[in-house]
């Protein structure tokens, strides 16, 4: 009777165990796919995105529209819209506005030491911990000049 007690419990324990590793590495295999999305291969050549892509805040980039990095860090990406489209920009301070078709419109800040990447999640843009040390801050960048894109606008 123990022995057969002692065999459930083994089995038990066993089913468990499978059941763990077998969730561990679908996590793993998630976080790989995370990784193996269009910025993951980000270079400092514009490529074209196939589908739409979201910049959060009402911000829809249209197919076609071409990105790449700004830096070797890959924590920055500059967007070229497609003919027909443009990005309204407005002074932080002034207010002024103005149109243009290319903007570096989202950079990955680390408040430590090392860096941080960007990555896309259905259609989403964020940032990875890389190799930084403190928190990973995703932003909308604001140019030199203070302008700071507020909305893609058909023309």
């Amino acid at each position: 009777m123990k022995t057969n007690t002692f065999k459930t419990v083994c089995a038990a324990g066993l089913t468990f165990l499978v059941a763990l590793i077998g969730c561990t590495n679908e996590a793993t295999n998630e976080e790989q796919n995370l990784l193996m999305n269009p910025f993951e291969q980000l270079t400092t050549t514009f490529k074209t995105l196939e589908n739409e892509l979201s910049l959060g805040d009402n911000m829809h980039l249209p197919d076609g529209t071409q990105w790449r990095a700004t830096n070797e860090q890959l924590n920055e990406v500059e967007f070229k819209l497609p003919v027909g489209y443009a990005f309204l920009m407005v002074h932080s301070t002034t207010n002024a506005t103005a149109k243009t078709n290319i903007a570096t419109l989202y950079t990955c800040v680390c408040t430590g030491t090392g860096t941080s990447k960007i990555f896309v999640l259905n259609n989403m843009v964020g940032c990875l911990q890389n190799t930084c040390d403190g928190n990973t801050l995703g932003q909308h960048t604001t140019s030199t000049d203070g302008m700071f894109a507020t909305k893609v606008v058909q023309l």
